[in-house]
Parts: structure tokens; sequence; C-alpha cells
């Protein structure tokens, strides 16, 4: 059984890295909306970066999204409840399908499914953050680092 595993994971694992046509035509585009929507709330963005499964080695084509993590600064003034709100909003706004998850707003663009995980820094060093957690109406904490869209 373990070798059939290893075997279906193989056959469908993905690249750390995100392919051209993809990085193109849906992570630089989102990018650009999550620029513009930071910049207009005030809200200081540090980083995004590709998190999740697909930095860790792990995703498999058959059932992972793209986890696109945005790291806002320390001394972003927002409760993170307004934050997650104000992303899902914006993005809704352009008409780009959304819907609102736990910790993330997934959507889907270029045909492809993300995740936005908006986070703020918990301070001006390291990279510990603070996620919303929509479900459960708290915050978390988590450290995030992975390669950089």
């Amino acid at each position: 059984m373990g070798n059939y595993v290893a075997g279906v994971v193989a056959k469908y694992k993905l690249p750390v890295t995100v392919d051209n046509a993809t990085q193109t035509s849906v992570v630089n585009p989102l990018c650009l909306h999550i620029q513009k929507w930071a910049s207009s709330n005030c809200y200081p963005l540090n980083e995004m970066k590709i998190s999740g499964s697909r930095a860790k080695g792990t995703a498999i084509s058959i059932a992972s999204d793209l986890d696109l993590f945005i790291s806002l600064s320390s001394s972003s003034d927002d409760a993170l409840k307004t934050v997650y709100s104000s992303l899902y909003d914006y993005m809704c706004a352009r008409e780009i399908e959304c819907r609102k998850q736990n910790v993330s707003i997934g959507v889907v663009y270029g045909g492809k499914s993300v995740d936005l995980v908006p986070a703020r820094r918990q301070s001006q060093w390291g990279n510990d953050h603070s996620l919303w957690k929509s479900k459960q109406n708290t915050w978390t904490k988590t450290n995030v680092v992975g390669p950089t869209p």
C-alpha cells in the first residue's frame, strides 16, 4: 500500500515553483490587485509569497490550490477582521469569484483556484504573523516562510 501511495504522489506532485504561465496570468495580476487594495486602505504591505502545500513541496495537481500569503506591516491599525473583510469586498467588487474561508479568501482567477491569506506581522522583526479565523471569530498566530512570487 505504501508504494502505491508514494507512486500516486510522485505522479501528481507539483513543483515548488509556479510555472511561467501561472505566474504571468494569475499570480502577477493578483499581486497588482492586492497592492492596489493595500494602498487604497493604507495597509503597509511587506511582501506576498507563495505558501502552503506548494511552498512545502507537498502539493499535488489533483487536489491543490495555490496559497498567496499577504504580509502586512505590524503598523497596520485596522482590526484583523476588518482587513480580512476589506480584501474580500475589494476582490468581489472587481467581479473576481471569491468566497470566505477560515483564514483565507478563496478566489478563482485565470481559471486557477488561489487562496489569499491576509496576515499582519506581529512585530517589525521576525516572521510571526496574526491571521483572522473567520469561523471562530478570533485570530491565530502563524509563521510562514516560502518562495516569493
